[in-house]
């Protein structure tokens, strides 16, 4: 089923299964002890998610949009976004 074809398909792939790495992971590691990364105040998962899925389209991919985000939000965060990417993506495929 190829319902979603973009320039930026290749990336967009490595970032969806990054995505559902995360998410497939979920529940079977112990996560660490001690917080690698401190969970931003004013999360918004949509936000991220729209974010990413911006950068992904973008002529040339925005990289350093996606590794900006990814990079500075907790595991469980991570998780969130993964979820919200996920129903994005799958929300535009249905269009």
């Amino acid at each position: 089923m190829s319902c979603c074809v973009s320039e930026g398909e290749s990336i967009m792939a490595l970032v969806s299964e990054f995505l559902g790495q995360l998410t497939l992971s979920y529940g079977g590691e112990q996560e660490p002890k001690f917080p690698t990364v401190v969970p931003i105040h004013d999360f918004d998962p949509a936000q991220d998610a729209a974010r990413i899925e911006t950068a992904i389209k973008t002529k040339g991919v925005d990289e350093q949009t996606i590794i900006d985000i990814l990079t500075r939000r907790s595991a469980e965060q991570r998780r969130e976004i993964a979820f919200e990417y996920e129903r994005i993506a799958k929300k535009m495929c249905l269009m």
